[in-house]
């Protein structure tokens, strides 16, 4: 009998596999000589990813899951935001479209209701993430 723990750990750690073997080798500019390389934090990334599957894989949930349409659902609306935030990335830039997909999430997807928290999480999250790659590692973003 599969679980729907053990077809998401697939998934998640297929998706780490994919990420190591195939995407970051050649999609990322690696300088493994340099202290800042740019293939650090999507390896780490990604790694974490088939950690992460596979302990979902192992530690599945004793029991057979119906299927949370809610759940699907508003995993759909996270990847829906995500290929919109990818879209829009080189047209508006980093800081404004990371402060729209943060909105995004704090409205819709986390059910946020106190308004300054949603201040300090829409508009630090996406300057301080900024700020490290263009400040501290001198990482262009778009």
């Amino acid at each position: 009998m599969i679980r729907t723990d053990h077809i998401l750990g697939g998934a998640v750690l297929a998706g780490g596999v994919f990420l190591l073997v195939y995407l970051i080798p050649n999609e990322v500019t690696a300088a493994p000589e340099r202290l800042r390389n740019p293939a650090l934090f999507p390896t780490m990334a990604a790694w974490l990813l088939v950690l992460l599957g596979v302990l979902q894989i192992v530690f599945a949930g004793p029991k057979q899951y119906r299927i949370d349409w809610p759940g699907l659902g508003r995993g759909l609306a996270v990847f829906a935001i995500l290929v919109a935030a990818a879209i829009a990335l080189p047209i508006v830039g980093f800081v404004p479209m990371g402060i729209g997909m943060m909105a995004l999430f704090g409205f819709v997807m986390m059910y946020e209701r106190r308004p300054h928290w949603l201040l300090v999480t829409i508009a630090a999250s996406p300057v301080l993430t900024w700020a490290l790659f263009e400040i501290a590692f001198q990482r262009p973003l778009p």
